[in-house]
């Protein structure tokens, strides 16, 4: 369980480091997806994440 924790904690902690980069224009196309940018892959993953997070919720409380 705080392995889980600590994992979420860290990705969700990389991403904020990605998203304050004042060196990465969001809105730049990605050199590999052009028709793509950062801020779309932002907000893909905090909605990924948002989603975890209500796994590791669900989780705790079956086993609270």
């Amino acid at each position: 369980w705080k392995n889980s924790i600590a994992n979420f904690l860290k990705d969700r902690k990389e991403l904020i480091e990605l998203i304050e980069d004042d060196s990465i224009n969001l809105f730049d196309p990605l050199p590999y997806a052009r028709d793509y940018n950062f801020f779309r892959e932002i907000i893909l993953l905090a909605n990924h994440n948002s989603y975890h997070l209500g796994q590791l919720l669900q989780l705790k409380r079956v086993l609270a």
